[in-house]
């Protein structure tokens, strides 16, 4: 039987370092992953929606954090869904790190 929780090995730090990601960015490919998560199109998710509405459970949201790290190359707090519950808000908190970290 395989464990539910096994480490995954972690990404290499491109994305932060290849490929600069702003807010719009940030919330572009969150809207497109969580679309995938709760089965619809993009395009259709309000990104002004609180996360208690996308019936995503915990689980889902530490795995969502987990990939925002490895795309942004940043150490994120599991925590990170539940201070900022929209997508809008967290592309706009996200963006900003990042614009501090790209700035050195």
């Amino acid at each position: 039987m395989t464990q539910a929780y096994e480490k995954r090995p972690p990404a290499p730090p491109l994305a932060a370092a290849a490929l600069p990601m702003g807010s719009v960015e940030i919330q572009d490919w969150l809207a497109s992953k969580v679309a995938s998560l709760i089965g619809v199109s993009a395009r259709s998710l309000d990104t002004a929606v609180s996360v208690r509405e996308w019936g995503l459970d915990s689980i889902a949201l530490v795995g969502l954090t987990g990939d925002l790290e490895e795309l942004l190359g940043l150490e994120l707090s599991p925590a990170l869904l539940y201070e900022h519950t929209t997508i809008a808000d967290l592309a706009t908190f996200l963006g900003r790190i990042v614009a501090v970290k790209q700035a050195g």
